[in-house]
């Protein structure tokens, strides 16, 4: 895996993530569930094969993708794109943060987030640090996207080359093109990635 328990730091901070903890456990069977399909689903199923297979290289596209690298941006600035494996800066790490927020909601929905007022405890939502977290992966996904779109040479099976990714609250356009052929799709998988919640 990836992302190591050191990556949810931040925002996306979570107690007791040693093993030896019942949170720590929980975490590490969210990671193994839902990396894989962070992946799978953003870069497509060939590049992510070629990515794992390719993980243990010590320089290349492969290499770069994880660690990071300088580049010149699609507006032709240098900039930096920080890598998958950057603790507060693993898009992953977030992902799986809201995943494991939202289903500890749902088992204590009753209860929710106690938050001090005065003497007493009130229940809150916790749906405002979930948005949080949620846009600051999507953030990390477009300047992934950026990343490798400018270098699509080296990445020539990322699938958002067929199926780019657009902001569906800044686009009046429902669907985007196949560049593969001439059929019109409502939306991708890769999509949801990188789209900003609404904050309550």
């Amino acid at each position: 895996m990836i992302t190591l328990t050191s990556h949810f730091t931040g925002v996306i901070n979570i107690a007791n993530t040693s093993s030896s903890y019942s949170e720590g456990e929980a975490l590490a069977g969210f990671i193994a569930k839902y990396e894989p399909i962070f992946l799978k689903e953003i870069l497509g199923y060939t590049l992510y094969n070629l990515f794992i297979t390719n993980i243990a290289d010590v320089s290349g596209e492969y290499y770069d993708l994880l660690n990071g690298a300088a580049y010149t941006d699609a507006n032709d600035v240098a900039t930096y794109w920080d890598g998958l494996n950057t603790a507060g800066l693993n898009p992953i790490a977030n992902f799986i943060w809201v995943k494991y927020q939202e289903d500890l909601y749902l088992q204590n929905t009753s209860m929710g987030i106690m938050q001090v007022k005065g003497e007493n405890m009130v229940n809150i939502s916790p749906s405002y640090k979930i948005a949080k977290a949620w846009d600051e992966m999507v953030t990390m996904c477009w300047k992934m996207h950026d990343f490798i779109t400018v270098n699509e040479a080296d990445y020539p099976d990322y699938i958002g080359l067929t199926y780019a990714p657009y902001n569906k609250n800044l686009t009046s356009r429902v669907y985007n093109y196949n560049l593969l052929g001439n059929t019109f799709r409502t939306e991708y998988e890769n999509n949801k990635y990188f789209q900003y919640r609404p904050r309550l």
